[in-house]
């Protein structure tokens, strides 16, 4: 791998292998014909049908009321994809959040618009006027009364801020009240597509964040907790393993309550980890051609200040050819020969995460200084391995990269979950975590599981959030693992007694090396074992290469698969049962918890002027 951006550029390539694998999709905030109860639920409907084909915390025709409730619709918010419509019944309730008035908010895909009825109440935000907020694709719209009420944000003036696709456009009436951020101006700020345009007076108010005409880019505010608003950021993650993938989503989570709009662009299996919320949208560019992921990031340019990437660095450096700011999170800075082109910018922030000689690699490179800040890994402790479960868990994570076909990633799956249950007491079940492809694959033809799914005597596959990978390997009598760097601080976190398994892919293996080499490592195995030896160090392609042929070797040898199960037992017959994992002591050296340092430091980098 010298210096050919590293040669697992040419997809944005990266490494070790991840966290849990990700659930299926849900139905999220939807209306519902009934009441929208239960202890959970949020921003639900009312008593009414919540109508629309996929109508998003649309009110229902009864009022929705009860402390807390958010955006509670009045009467039906009509219109397909209608959000957040105003009924005919007031919204109430305190701390009633963007409640509707008593006229109908209207207008396809209307969002907050306002009706004839003063939507009041303490800290009701965003209240619409008299008169009705019109316009196909108006947000926010003020109507024809003022939206009054103690620290009232985006509150209307008197006369319709209007103009197709024109969010949160002030009226002609001064949206007033302490604390009012984003209020209108006197003058009707108008024009197609324009977002949160003042009008022609001032937005006045305490703490008015983002307040001035916009022309293109934001202006002022900015700075999470000042009365401004966060920035509007892209995540983004290599598709390489579940390590970025995993990274990605843990960052996500981090960084949703101090942005004001936060989406997903990526592709291919690192969608498997990615959520809505805490994404408002998810830009799925698999299968795109460079030119045309260039087209699509200086579209979304217009909506977003910064994409911040999980060791993906072609996307990054694209995303400076597009104009964004640039933020590059890097699980393996201890690894790469020289560090990505990239990563040089001075205008993107470089976050290493921390592991046996992070700190001394970033201090010698000096062209970074400021720029780059280590971080520590982005775990937080998991719950504790409790010892004594009637489980052991094979987590697989990723496994998929641009060098190996799929059928050699399948291959390398079958192979280890039947090498670990063959060795396995007959007592212990074996549950299996993988990314979806891998899962499906392992469930048999035509099977896409959508759950836990038996795929053997004993043994079940899933694709599992992080947090639920977390409880599994509490709970596991002890674990087989692909030694990603993901795994490796999930076992930490954890304290989970690990047999690491034989590499599928070169960081892996030497990752697993390092463990052993500063007893970390409860027990490992290598392909060298199976008379097999691959040489980590080599280039990426060369590497690669020689494991997919140990793969294809081990699976077509039935004295190798036998040996391999031996292995297996051997390893696990070696572990104390009654102690926590060896891996533990990483976070005594390394810490935890970096993943709230890093989301600082990414908002702080999205404030600062210019792209």
């Amino acid at each position: 791998m010298n210096g050919d951006a590293q040669a697992r550029t040419g997809t944005g390539a990266g490494r070790s292998g991840g966290g849990g694998a990700g659930g299926g999709a849900g139905a999220e905030r939807s209306g519902g014909e009934g009441a929208g109860g239960g202890p959970t639920a949020e921003r639900s409907g009312g008593g009414g049908a919540g109508t629309g084909p996929g109508a998003g915390q649309s009110g229902g025709e009864g009022a929705g009321t009860g402390p807390l409730t958010e955006r509670n619709g009045g009467g039906a918010g009509g219109g397909p994809g209608a959000e957040r419509n105003g009924g005919e019944g007031a919204g109430t309730g305190p701390l009633a959040e963007q409640g509707g008035g008593e006229g109908t908010g209207t207008g396809p895909l209307a969002e907050q618009g306002g009706g004839e009825g003063t939507g009041t109440g303490p800290l009701a935000e965003q209240g619409g006027g008299e008169g009705t907020g019109t316009g196909p694709g108006a947000g926010r719209d003020g109507g024809e009364g003022t939206g009054t009420g103690p620290g009232a944000g985006r509150d209307g003036g008197e006369g319709a801020g209007t103009g197709p696709g024109a969010g949160q456009s002030g009226g002609e009436g001064a949206g007033t009240g302490p604390g009012a951020g984003q209020s209108g101006g006197e003058g009707a700020g108008t024009g197609p597509g324009t977002e949160r345009n003042r009008g022609e007076g001032a937005g006045g108010g305490a703490a008015g964040g983002t307040s001035g005409t916009r022309a293109g880019g934001r202006s002022g505010g900015g700075a999470v907790g000042g009365g401004g608003v966060g920035p509007r950021v892209l995540v983004n993650a290599q598709p390489f393993g579940f390590g970025p993938a995993a990274a990605a989503a843990v960052l996500a989570d981090e960084l949703a309550p101090h942005c004001d709009r936060l989406a997903y662009i990526g592709a291919g299996h690192t969608l498997d980890l990615q959520r809505r919320p805490p994404y408002t949208a998810v830009h799925d560019i698999t299968g795109l051609p460079e030119p045309a992921r260039l087209d699509r990031l200086r579209q979304l340019g217009e909506d977003y200040d910064l994409l911040l990437t999980a060791m993906d660095f072609p996307m990054a450096a694209l995303a400076r050819r597009a104009g964004l700011r640039v933020a590059v999170y890097d699980a393996l800075t201890w690894y790469w020969p020289d560090l990505p082109a990239v990563v040089r910018d001075p205008s993107v922030l470089y976050l290493a995460q921390d592991f046996f000689g992070v700190r001394e690699r970033v201090a010698l490179e000096t062209p970074s200084t400021g720029r780059a800040v280590v971080v520590a890994p982005l775990i937080a402790p998991g719950p504790p391995w409790r010892g004594g479960g009637g489980h052991v868990l094979v987590n697989l994570a990723g496994l998929h990269n641009p060098f190996w076909h799929p059928r050699e990633t399948a291959a390398y799956a079958r192979l280890m979950v039947a090498a670990v249950r063959a060795g396995t007491p007959a007592g212990l079940r074996v549950t299996v975590a993988a990314s979806r492809l891998t899962a499906g694959e392992l469930a048999g033809p035509a099977r896409e599981p959508t759950g836990p799914t038996e795929c053997g005597p004993g043994t079940t596959v899933g694709t599992y959030r992080r947090a639920e990978v977390l409880r599994l390997m509490s709970e596991a009598a002890y674990a087989f693992m692909t030694p990603g760097l993901g795994n490796v601080y999930d076992a930490a976190a954890t304290g989970v007694p690990t047999v690491w398994l034989p590499p599928a892919n070169n960081t892996q293996g030497l990752q697993s090396g390092l463990l052993h080499a500063h007893g970390c490592c409860d027990a490992r195995m290598d392909w060298a074992g199976l008379g097999h030896a691959v040489d980590y160090r080599a280039p990426e392609a060369v590497a690669m290469a020689g494991l997919a042929a140990a793969v294809r070797e081990t699976g077509d040898d039935r004295r190798l698969r036998d040996l391999l199960t031996g292995l297996v037992t051997t390893a696990s017959a070696a572990l104390d049962g009654t102690v926590p994992g060896l891996a533990r002591a990483l976070t005594d050296r390394f810490g935890h918890g970096g993943a709230r340092d890093a989301a600082a430091e990414v908002v702080k980098w999205a404030a600062r002027r210019g792209r």
